[in-house]
């Protein structure tokens, strides 16, 4: 069995000192792109997807970090099969978190509301703005009920904020972030975008 160091959740958090700080993938591996760890996350997700089952819990927590900081998919407690190119019908609604999808959040008013594999790809969205910027888009339950449009509205702006994040990476984030779930990418869709180009090529 292999054996990992810790989750992703600690490893992106730095001790100052009086108070742990969130800090970016690229501070903690200056010299590994992001690409690669996300594009471990989407083959461990597309290889779920495929055996017909939706993780729903996808976040920090629960990404575990071996000692090379490759990056594997843990605790399936949660998991749900859901037919493949089917919508589901969300009748036990999972705990809600800071990386849960628009459609898991409607669900609380809505017992009609259903969901589809996608929602992983939403929390995907969330952990790659949390590696690239070293802080959460949303930072609490109720952030994410009120907040989930205009924030997603506002990765446009990103690039003007922070010089080193690209038009490419907001694009990218853009995509896994997309509110209507019939338009968000998949997982294959995800890992043939244009923002892994440069990466491949030197691959």
């Amino acid at each position: 069995m292999q054996l990992m160091q810790c989750d992703l959740e600690t490893y992106l958090q730095e001790d100052s000192g009086c108070y742990a700080r969130e800090v970016t993938w690229a501070h903690r591996q200056p010299y590994e792109p992001l690409q690669k760890p996300i594009a471990q996350l989407i083959a461990g997700l597309s290889a779920l997807h495929k055996a017909g089952f939706t993780h729903r819990d996808l976040r920090p927590k629960n990404i575990l970090l071996d000692g090379d900081g490759s990056l594997k998919i843990g605790d399936f407690g949660i998991s749900k099969h859901v037919i493949d190119g089917l919508k589901t019908k969300i009748i036990d609604v999972p705990e809600i978190w800071g990386y849960s999808a628009p459609e898991i959040i409607k669900a609380e008013a809505s017992p009609l509301q259903t969901y589809s594999p996608k929602v992983d790809i939403w929390s995907l969205g969330c952990i790659v703005y949390r590696m690239l910027m070293g802080e959460r888009l949303f930072t609490n339950l109720d952030d994410v009920r009120r907040n989930h449009g205009s924030k997603v509205e506002s990765l446009k702006s990103i690039t003007c904020k922070r010089g080193d994040v690209t038009k490419l990476d907001v694009n990218f984030l853009q995509c896994l972030l997309c509110e209507e779930q019939e338009r968000r990418m998949n997982a294959d869709e995800a890992r043939q975008h244009s923002w892994f180009s440069a990466f491949d090529a030197s691959c």
